[in-house]
């Protein structure tokens, strides 16, 4: 089996989010449109919530995750339909 050329995504312990002190890979992300946010879980179990401020923001965060992650590993939250 070759190696995954593509370098792993990985988040490390932040004063903001209590997270273990080993490193974690990402191994999948919801993502939700209509909020801009992004909801990565971890191999060990772990979540975090990315809240982007502007378009541009979520579109250079979204970027990122299209090109480091294998399609299996994204979702899309469902579309919120006003009056639905």
């Amino acid at each position: 089996m070759t190696p995954d050329p593509r370098p792993s995504i990985i988040w490390g312990q932040s004063t903001k989010h209590q997270m273990s002190t080993a490193q974690e890979t990402v191994q999948g992300i919801v993502i939700d449109v209509c909020t801009r946010t992004f909801l990565l879980f971890s191999d060990q179990g772990s979540e975090r919530r990315v809240e982007c401020d502007t378009v541009e923001e979520f579109m250079n965060v979204l970027e990122v995750i299209t090109a480091q992650l294998d399609p299996e590993q994204i979702e899309y939250a469902d579309l919120a339909v006003y009056g639905q």
